[in-house]
């Protein structure tokens, strides 16, 4: 049985790294592809993500499972991009989304919720002296980014379940389930929270 000692050393660089390095690199990607709106860069920051998926020591396809189940909505928005913007745009913004939650799942993947909570309690610190709690506030940003993958699963199902019955082809009847079961998630989450009497001020 390999202890806790066992399994740091057996993980890979990305696990090993402080998570607020992590957090920081995820915004700072996230800036850097919001405001340098070009197709080479885009391409780029996709890449080097691809990388960091296989020096954290997973398979390219690991990456692939993360944006699969909603593999649909980048054609959707693409084409729709279309409509109002060149073909490179087009191109740009769905190849931005597709990084930036890439990032964001191999920041959940290589990052425990409770240090990723830690971390941003800490960054948040500052603000207690105005009447905003740290720890909520890491709390809501760890579901967010826990979330991604999850959110990504809900619209993969539904797509498959409509898909079956032939009812593909309504995106907005699609819609309603899809945040039905989201506002359900949320939910659940809220109850378990509650059972097991989280306080911020604590």
């Amino acid at each position: 049985m390999k202890t806790a000692t066992d399994r740091t050393m057996n993980a890979s660089f990305f696990q090993r790294l402080d998570p607020g390095f992590k957090l920081a690199l995820l915004s700072g990607f996230s800036i850097l592809l919001f405001f340098i709106n070009r197709l080479d860069v885009t391409v780029a920051a996709l890449i080097i993500i691809l990388f960091l998926y296989k020096a954290a020591g997973f398979f390219f396809m690991r990456a692939w499972q993360q944006i699969r189940p909603i593999w649909w909505l980048f054609v959707i928005l693409f084409v729709l991009q279309l409509f109002v913007s060149h073909w490179q745009n087009s191109l740009v913004i769905v190849l931005r989304f597709a990084s930036l939650l890439l990032l964001a799942g191999l920041v959940t993947l290589t990052t425990p919720v409770s240090l990723m909570m830690e971390t941003l309690e800490r960054s948040f610190h500052f603000l207690k002296p105005f009447g905003i709690h740290p720890a909520k506030i890491s709390l809501a940003l760890s579901l967010t980014l826990r979330f991604i993958p999850l959110l990504g699963q809900i619209i993969h199902d539904v797509h498959e379940a409509r898909k079956a019955r032939g009812l593909e082809g309504d995106i907005i009847a699609m819609a309603i389930p899809v945040i039905i079961r989201t506002l359900k998630m949320g939910e659940d989450v809220a109850t378990a929270i509650e059972a097991r009497c989280y306080d911020g001020d604590a």
